[in-house]
């Protein structure tokens, strides 16, 4: 497999993000319910950068910044 370097940091930081996240909600478990069923969690440096014509309207998607905001 072929992975561009900017790729692999990208893979790279999402993976750590995930074990942050992961970690910060087996702190607190009671921030799960807020995840509706069948969300996909996105990673975003801000919710200012979003573009809303990616984002189907038949997705459930739970856009995630560091500070654990659910969007």
């Amino acid at each position: 497999m072929n992975i561009e370097p900017e790729h692999a940091e990208e893979i790279t930081r999402n993976i750590e993000r995930t074990g942050e996240f992961l970690r910060y909600l087996m702190d607190n478990p009671s921030e799960m319910e807020k995840i509706p069923n069948g969300s996909h969690i996105r990673f975003v440096d801000s919710f200012e950068s979003l573009v809303p014509e990616e984002v189907s309207i038949k997705e459930n998607i739970v856009n995630v910044r560091k500070v654990y905001e659910f969007a």
